[in-house]
């Protein structure tokens, strides 16, 4: 167990996916709380932990679920849509998703928010 608090406290910045269920979101908000408790205070390398939801179907609850879990949770706005289409037409890791395509995902969206988080602790 130490061998892993050890690694824990080398990482700057933990993204922590959840699910739109329940289930999922305690169970994010108990690792949120865990680092927050046991990493952060012994560690040099700490710079922020940030959850976000993954996996989330076209008609969902995610604006109501911010508004709860914002002002006490550290949540990313961006969120990934689930795609069965993408799942089951682009698995090879070796050809990407076409760049028509991509928007859809949203990935690139989330990827520029979690960007800027992290900037200023890049160029420094």
């Amino acid at each position: 167990q130490d061998g892993y608090k050890e690694v824990l406290q080398n990482i700057n910045h933990f993204l922590i996916p959840c699910l739109e269920d329940e289930f999922s979101i305690w169970s994010a908000l108990e690792l949120y709380s865990t680092i927050h408790q046991q990493i952060k205070p012994t560690s040099a390398a700490f710079e922020d932990c940030h959850l976000f939801f993954n996996k989330i179907p076209r008609m969902n609850i995610i604006p109501h679920l911010l508004k709860q879990l914002t002002p006490h949770f550290n949540f990313l706005p961006a969120h990934l849509y689930e795609y069965k289409h993408y799942e089951r037409k682009y698995r090879s890791t070796l050809f990407p998703i076409p760049r028509a395509k991509k928007p859809g995902v949203r990935l690139f969206d989330f990827a520029q928010q979690f960007h800027t988080i992290i900037q200023p602790a890049v160029i420094a």
